[in-house]
């Protein structure tokens, strides 16, 4: 049930009350009700438009969320043991770095954090803060399966109807196809340790 039908079903309620208040007292209490009532329909909009408000910057923190995790795999591969200087990771234009707009987003936030805190650390070991490039890619898919199963259980349970089609959305999210031929295109970018600066 979703909170129009609610406020429907409650409309109808407080309706049907003021409707049977009129006929036990008089019309004189009428007015008094229906201007209530009024006052409740006003009220309960204006939570729905709350709601609607707080739920599409939870979607939008997602969304960048998801974008960043997507192109994080690509990226480690195209920079590994870059060097001094690794080049610096787009994303979608921003980072998952604000504070999350729900509380329940806590689990998650702390997911993110280990995922840029992976990025920091391989941008600061010149690209190479394993041993091997294997090595980095399992703790980055081990982060990610984190995510990708607290994002599921958070989205059930605060988009319980459009869970399928929110998850959907939030799965096909991907760094924009410029950012994603950039990184394509650093490994030709690198020079050999030993080569002079560039011309």
């Amino acid at each position: 049930m979703n909170l129009k039908q609610i406020d429907a079903k409650l409309i109808a309620i407080v309706a049907l009350a003021v409707s049977f208040t009129a006929l036990l007292f008089g019309s004189g209490i009428v007015t008094n009700v229906i201007s209530a009532l009024w006052r409740f329909t006003k009220w309960v909009w204006g939570k729905r438009r709350e709601h609607q408000t707080a739920s599409a910057k939870v979607k939008d923190y997602l969304t960048t969320a998801c974008v960043w995790m997507d192109g994080l795999p690509l990226f480690f591969e195209q920079t590994w043991a870059w060097g001094p200087s690794v080049p610096n990771y787009g994303a979608g234009g921003r980072f998952p770095d604000d504070r999350p707009p729900d509380h329940r987003l806590k689990e998650l936030e702390g997911i993110i954090r280990e995922s840029m805190k992976l990025y920091s650390t391989h941008s600061k070991t010149g690209g190479k803060p394993y041993g091997y490039l294997e090595e980095e890619l399992d703790v980055l898919g081990e982060i990610r399966d984190r995510f990708w199963t607290s994002l599921e259980t958070f989205v059930k349970s605060y988009w319980p109807l459009n869970y399928p089609r929110v998850i959907d959305d939030l799965r096909a999210c991907r760094i924009p196809e410029l950012e994603r031929q950039r990184i394509l295109g650093l490994r030709d970018q690198r020079r050999p340790p030993d080569a002079g600066p560039a011309i």
